[in-house]
């Protein structure tokens, strides 16, 4: 009868399901914990414009003994600004008429399961894009996000660079060490050092074996092995480092990573997510027989608006054999 509802029991109970499958797969992705990764590097934002813009002063500002009261020194302020905008993101479903009348839609059910596990698995994969796009495209200094010449100061050309790309570097005891010590080296606006702390070490399939022996190896070292004095104890145990991470989905290339925390920097980690919607899954179905006629179809939409973008440059460094 015309305005009489027409979903049968079978499309409600796969309706109220839905956001239990959607859970339930989402959990399931992210169950692992040395799998997922993507958050321990990675700052949220959340926006309600369209563009969202950070600027901030340079800040090189630092106390220097002044001779006389008749002679003081003047500093110059500079700013400087980097804006992202969120991307519309989503997957669509429609279901025709007779797939609804003929009880053929199991496959919607799989349908939520894989649009909430690309969703739960959506940062990563980005992050994974972004880390191999990283020596080419750019960051909030105008240069890529792993250069040999970021500017102390940007837009001052006169102010020095630093890097944190470093080539021809294999995972090694004694590379590790150097590169350590080359990121607390570094220094920012006025000479002050950055005061950079490296306490995570990330790596790829290959370099696993290499980053738990530097880590977490008692000792060091092959008492038999000509021109060893012999096992000593490792020191590196000491440096106050996080477990080794392993990117199972990185490239393995042989690349490992430093990640830092930094004191005083635009951004606190090197990767953005920037939320202007958080992920919605929406129905959108004919509530009569004369509608269903009407429109024919049953249509599902997963939403949201949300981007992934380059952060602080100097909160992760990249080294490469």
């Amino acid at each position: 009868m015309s305005g009489n509802l027409i979903i049968p029991s079978f499309f409600v109970t796969m309706e109220s399901n839905m956001q239990s499958i959607a859970v339930d797969r989402w959990a399931d992705i992210l169950s692992d914990p040395t799998r997922i990764y993507w958050d321990t590097l990675t700052e949220e934002k959340s926006t309600s414009v369209r563009e969202e813009i950070w600027q901030w002063q340079i800040n090189q500002a630092k106390l220097r003994r002044q001779v006389d009261q008749g002679q003081r020194r003047y500093d110059d302020l500079y700013s400087w600004a980097w804006s992202m905008s969120p991307d519309d993101i989503g997957e669509n479903l429609v279901l025709k008429e007779k797939d609804i009348e003929d009880n053929k839609v199991d496959h919607v059910g799989q349908w939520v399961s894989d649009v909430a596990g690309s969703w739960a698995y959506w940062p990563q994969e980005t992050l994974i894009e972004l880390l191999g796009n990283g020596e080419t495209d750019l960051c909030y200094d105008g240069e890529p996000f792993f250069s040999t010449s970021h500017p102390i100061i940007p837009g001052i050309a006169t102010s020095g660079t630093a890097s944190n790309l470093f080539t021809g570097k294999p995972l090694t005891f004694a590379n590790f060490i150097e590169g350590v010590a080359a990121i607390q080296n570094i220094t920012g606006p006025g000479g002050v050092n950055r005061m950079l702390k490296p306490y995570r070490l990330l790596h790829a399939n290959s370099n696993q074996a290499n980053a738990l022996e530097i880590l977490t190896a008692a000792t060091i070292g092959d008492s038999t092995a000509a021109g060893r004095s012999g096992s000593k104890t490792n020191v590196l145990r000491q440096y106050g480092f996080d477990a080794p991470q392993n990117m199972q989905d990185h490239p393995d290339d042989g690349s490992w990573y430093l990640q830092c925390k930094v004191m005083s920097a635009p951004f606190k980690m090197p990767f953005i997510r920037l939320m202007r919607k958080a992920f919605e899954l929406n129905t959108f179905a004919p509530l009569s027989q004369v509608e269903l006629n009407r429109t024919k179809v049953f249509e599902y939409h997963a939403d949201c608006r949300v981007s992934m973008g380059y952060g602080e440059w100097s909160a992760l460094f990249k080294f490469r054999p």
